[in-house]
């Protein structure tokens, strides 16, 4: 982690300490599960990439959820908390809308099986075969509720 992420993230923590431990433990959770389920192809900026960052997310709302008991609030922190990630990382300007646009999927799970009493790990399978390679940000246009990704695993 850079010092620039410490800081902003230290910053964030101190006004809302009560969010500390559960995000820790859902990016915890997040890179052990990706780790299990596709060893360190989830590093890549393929499906299984797609499937990390929405899977942060739901995790993420999953375990504040808990502290706050208030889907709104619990969607908001997990929108403030990662969309600072894709802004402090060095990514490509396709790479970032594609990870900002999965980040956004993985909070419309937690909330539809929130609302819908559907179980969130069904409702993510789903979007992954569902999912769609994208190849400019035009792209992202009719994809509002599909997982995308940039590149092809090579076999």
């Amino acid at each position: 982690m850079k010092f620039r992420e410490i800081v902003s993230l230290t910053g964030i923590f101190i006004f809302s300490p009560q969010y500390f431990l559960p995000t820790l433990r859902a990016t915890k959770n997040t890179l052990k599960n990706c780790n299990v389920r596709y060893g360190e192809l989830h590093h890549s900026n393929d499906l299984t990439n797609a499937y990390r960052h929405a899977l942060w997310n739901l995790l993420i709302c999953e375990e504040c959820f808990k502290v706050t008991g208030n889907v709104e609030k619990t969607i908001n922190w997990a929108r403030k908390i990662t969309d600072l990630h894709e802004e402090l990382s060095p990514n490509l300007p396709l790479e970032k809308a594609m990870d900002l646009h999965n980040n956004r999927i993985g909070r419309e799970i937690f909330k539809d099986s929130f609302y819908d009493k559907r179980n969130s790990g069904e409702l993510l399978d789903q979007k992954m075969r569902e999912a769609v390679k994208i190849d400019h940000i035009s792209q992202l246009q009719n994809r509002e509720t599909q997982l995308i990704f940039i590149e092809s695993r090579e076999k």
